[in-house]
Formats: structure tokens, sequence, C-alpha cells
């Protein structure tokens, strides 16, 4: 996939939940994030293994792309819904509804997600120990 795919294959995600003036934007950061105030939201190139700065040291299964982008989407979801900022409370019920429309479930660490799985029970991303490559 290259980075023109990877903005369409995000873009076609954002377009399903109807967010009113949402700008996509592809970064080469270690982090994607959802900015209320310009309605901006960044996915991180290493997801999709793309970054030109070596960020994301293997190869992400579908399912966890996602889940990147369906997060970030789930920030402003809850927003826009009168929620609170952050991980917590509502964020994480809009988020595990948002997986569960793509058959995913989430296991969290704290804030993030270290583990989905199918609804068969299958893991199909496992977050790797720091240090391990």
């Amino acid at each position: 996939m290259d980075r023109t795919e990877a903005k369409v294959f995000c873009q076609e995600i954002i377009d399903l939940y109807n967010l009113p003036n949402v700008k996509l934007r592809m970064v080469d950061n270690t982090h994607g994030y959802a900015n209320y105030g310009t309605r901006v939201l960044a996915i991180p190139l290493w997801a999709f293994s793309l970054s030109a700065k070596g960020y994301g040291s293997r190869e992400y299964p579908i399912e966890f792309r996602y889940a990147y982008v369906l997060h970030e989407i789930s920030h402003f979801i809850n927003i826009d819904s009168g929620g609170q900022y952050g991980h917590q409370g509502t964020f994480r019920t809009a988020e595990r509804k948002l997986l569960a429309e793509f058959g995913l479930i989430p296991v969290y660490s704290r804030a993030y997600i270290k583990q989905l799985k199918t609804e068969n029970g299958s893991v199909v991303y496992a977050r790797m120990k720091r240090g391990i490559k």
C-alpha cells in the first residue's frame, strides 16, 4: 500500500461516519491525533509501514489499521456527542462500538489497545513489548 492508497483507506472509513468538517492528514509522527479545534484527524504513516523516519518496525495487519483510524474517529464522535476529552468513560464506549461494527474486540492496557480479537476470539494484533522488535 502506498501513501495515496493509505489516505484513501482512511478517508473511506471517515466518510462512513459523516463527521462534519474533519480534515484527514497522513503524518510521519510517532502518534496520530484528533484535534477538536481544527477538526484535523491525523494518522501516522508507520501504521501503514510508510514512515520515512523509520517509525514502526513491522507490517501491521489490516485490522490494526482499521482500529487506529476508528480510535481517532471515536474522539470526534465522543466530543461531538457531548462526551469528555481523553480516553476514559464515554470515549471508550464509542470506540468499542465502532470496533464492534468491524467485528473487532479490543483488550486495553491503560489508554490504548494492546490486543485486538475477532468475534470468534482469534487474536489479530498484539502490541509488542518495549525494546522488542
